[in-house]
C-alpha cells in the first residue's frame, strides 16, 4: 500500500512541475501581447503625428501655390550643353581646347575644357535663377573658348538665345555660334528648359509627397504586420489557457419542443458532442418537456485534439472551475448545403429560430490537475488512516 502511496506522490509532483512550467509559459505569452501592443500604440501615436503635420505643411504650401498664381514669370532655367561641332580652327596642326561658357544676366557657367581640333563632349547640366523683367535682358549669352595653357584665351565664336520661347517647353537647339565680323565658326548642342517657380516647387513638393507617402505606408504596414502578430499570440495564448480536463453536464433538460407525431408529441433525447466523445441521455416518452433528472455526464476535453476542429458553437472557457448555467434555443438540422449555410449566418447574426424548443443544462469544465488535487486529497486521507 505504501509503494502505490509513493508512486502517486510522484506523478503528483510531476504534474505540479507541468503545471509550473504552463503557468510561466502562460505568463510568457502574456508579456508578449503587451509588449506587440505597446509598439502597436507607438507607431499609431507617431504615425497620427506625422499625418497631424504633414497635414499642416500641405494647408501652408496650398496657400503659398494661390498666392503664386501669377508668378509664371520666374523660375529656373536649365541648359544641358551636349557638345560643339565644326570649330573653325585656322592651324590644323594646333591642339585646341574648347569650352563653353553660359550667361544669364549676371550668372555666369562655364564647362571643362576638352582636347579636340573641331569637335568635343561636354553632357554638363546648369541652372540659372531668372524672372522676366521689361528692363534687362531677356535672352541667354553663349560663347565658345579655346583654352590657352600660356596666353589670354582666344574667344572662337558666341550667339545669344532669347529665354521665353523655352517657357514649359524643353527643346533640343542646335545654336550656330559667329566671330565678331558675323562669320560662322561652328555650332553648340543644348537642352534648355524654363521651369516656372510655381510648377518648379509644384515638382519638388510632389517629389517629397510621394516620399511622405511611403513613409506612412511603410508605418501603416508595420503597424498592420504587428496586429496581425498579436491577434496570432492572442489565439496561442488562448489556446494555451485550455488544458486537458473534464466537462461535466448536468440538469439537463428540454422545454417547449416543437410536436412531431399524430398526438402532438415526441420522444426527445438529448445528444452531447465534443470533438469524437459522445454521450446521450436516456430517451423521454410523449413529453415536449423534460427533465433528465439525476444525469450527469463527463466528457473528455483534448485541447492537442480539439484545436481548430469543427465550428465552435458554446464557449467552455468561461466555465473553467465555475459552474454555469446555459439556455439555448433549439437550432434545424439543415437537409441541404445551402441550408447549412444559412444557418451558420443566422448563428453568427445572433438570430436563432425560437420555434424549435429550449435545451437548458448546467456545465462545468474541471482541468486534470484539479481532478488529480481531488484524488491526491482523498489518497492522503487513506495514508492517514493506514
Amino acid at each position: 500500500m505504501k509503494i502505490a502511496i509513493d508512486q502517486k506522490e510522484q506523478q503528483y509532483n510531476e504534474v505540479d512541475l507541468s503545471k509550473t512550467q504552463h503557468l510561466k509559459q502562460v505568463a510568457l505569452e502574456d508579456k508578449m501581447l503587451e509588449d506587440l501592443q505597446r509598439e502597436i500604440d507607438e507607431l499609431k501615436r507617431a504615425m497620427a503625428d506625422l499625418l497631424s503635420k504633414l497635414k499642416a505643411q500641405r494647408q501652408k504650401q496650398a496657400q503659398k501655390a494661390k498666392q503664386s498664381e501669377n508668378e509664371n514669370k520666374k523660375g529656373i532655367l536649365k541648359v544641358t550643353v551636349h557638345s560643339v561641332r565644326d570649330l573653325v580652327t585656322y592651324d590644323p596642326e594646333a591642339e585646341k581646347k574648347p569650352y563653353v561658357t553660359l550667361q544669364v544676366l549676371n550668372q555666369i557657367e562655364k564647362t571643362k575644357a576638352k582636347k579636340g581640333a573641331t569637335d568635343a563632349e561636354f553632357n554638363e547640366q546648369f541652372e540659372f535663377e531668372y524672372e522676366f523683367d521689361p528692363n534687362q535682358s531677356d535672352s541667354m549669352k553663349i560663347e565658345v573658348w579655346d583654352k590657352d595653357d600660356y596666353a589670354s584665351d582666344d574667344k572662337i565664336g558666341g550667339a545669344n538665345v532669347n529665354i521665353l520661347p523655352f517657357l514649359n517647353n524643353k527643346q533640343d537647339k542646335e545654336i550656330k555660334i559667329q566671330d565678331e565680323y558675323d562669320e560662322p565658326t561652328g555650332i553648340v548642342y543644348q537642352t534648355i528648359e524654363f521651369i516656372p517657380q510655381l510648377q518648379n516647387d509644384k515638382k519638388q513638393q510632389d517629389k517629397e509627397r510621394k516620399k511622405e507617402d511611403e513613409a506612412v505606408q511603410q508605418m501603416q504596414d508595420r503597424i498592420n504586420k504587428l496586429e496581425d502578430a498579436k491577434d496570432k499570440k492572442m489565439k496561442e495564448a488562448k489556446s494555451l489557457k485550455y488544458v486537458k480536463g473534464k466537462v461535466i453536464l448536468s440538469n439537463i433538460s428540454v422545454e417547449d419542443l416543437p410536436k412531431i407525431d399524430l398526438i402532438g408529441k415526441c420522444d426527445p433525447y438529448v445528444l452531447l458532442r465534443i470533438g469524437n466523445d459522445e454521450k446521450q441521455t436516456s430517451v423521454a416518452k410523449n413529453t415536449l418537456n423534460h427533465l433528465y433528472e439525476g444525469e450527469e455526464y463527463e466528457m473528455i476535453y483534448e485541447p492537442s485534439i480539439m484545436k481548430g476542429d469543427g465550428n465552435v458553437t458554446l464557449e467552455i472557457l468561461p466555465t473553467l472551475q465555475h459552474e454555469l448555467d446555459f439556455e439555448l434555443y433549439l437550432q434545424p438540422k439543415p437537409d441541404k448545403k445551402k441550408d447549412q449555410s444559412k444557418l451558420k449566418s443566422n448563428l453568427a447574426q445572433s438570430k436563432p429560430d425560437k420555434n424549435n424548443g429550449i435545451i437548458k443544462f448546467t456545465m462545468i469544465y474541471l482541468p486534470e490537475e484539479k481532478q488529480q488535487e481531488k484524488d491526491k486529497d482523498k489518497d492522503n486521507q487513506l495514508k492517514q488512516k493506514d
